[in-house]
């Protein structure tokens, strides 16, 4: 079924390949899409919000989001998407409440979210180990291909854990784990050169920085630092 005339009108959107009229409304672009291609009504709401909290429009996004909760309170996308909007405006406690909720309902990526929590801003290394594990063992579970990367982040940040405990051999191991599945993350190279200067394996450590710096992004989450850290130690080598 199509974009209903009323809807149009409404909108001042014909999406209609004969109008050059721009049309800057996201909420009028995202339902007619939806009314285009139907889905379910609480995936619907889901896929609004992903639209316009690209757009930039944040309260309608959240609106968006906990509209597909109502409708749907076992649609785990929309408690992680929520939560990370949460964590982005650093309101941490609903964050980690709603990435439980996701993580609950089966979204794997919600226990590598959870988890770092716990490791950078609540300091609790013991607690984002057991959750690492639930994400881990759940992944395991489900045997989903795409969440290759999820289990690389989680085994990553269990890694990076570990190094800070001196697990160092451990460390190594999980890292080498998490490459063999995404081998592009600067966070995993950066963490792997300093665990391997630590054992003293200085030549495989140098290359693991000219990686970090290679493939980290500043944009990403937790890999700035990490670029830094490259540039440092590769300027003191030369």
């Amino acid at each position: 079924m199509g974009a209903t005339p009323a809807q149009k009108e409404k909108y001042g959107c014909c999406r209609n390949r004969r109008c050059d009229r721009p049309c800057n409304n996201e909420t009028a672009v995202a339902e007619i899409e939806d009314a285009i291609a139907p889905v379910n009504p609480d995936t619907a709401a889901n896929n609004r919000g992903m639209k316009l909290k690209q757009a930039g429009e944040l309260v309608a996004a959240r609106k968006q989001f906990e509209l597909a909760i109502k409708i749907n309170p076992d649609n785990a996308a929309a408690y992680y998407n929520l939560a990370v909007m949460y964590e982005e405006a650093r309101m941490f406690d609903r964050a980690v409440a709603l990435y439980q909720e996701a993580g609950f309902r089966g979204f794997a990526a919600a226990y590598c979210k959870l988890a770092r929590l716990c490791l950078i801003q609540n300091k609790d290394s013991t607690e984002s180990v057991e959750i690492y594990c639930q994400g881990l063992k759940l992944i395991e579970k489900e045997k989903v291909e795409d969440d290759k990367i999820v289990k690389a982040a989680l085994l990553t940040y269990l890694a990076w854990d570990w190094k800070e405990k001196g697990r160092l051999e451990e460390a190594l191991e999980k890292l080498q784990a998490a490459l063999k599945l995404e081998s592009d993350r600067g966070l995993t190279y950066g963490i792997m050169a300093e665990v391997l200067e630590t054992l003293g394996q200085d030549a495989a450590a140098l290359e693991a920085w000219k990686n970090c710096l290679e493939y980290a992004r500043s944009d990403r989450r937790d890999e700035d630092v990490w670029i830094g850290k490259a540039r440092q130690r590769l300027k003191q080598v030369r």
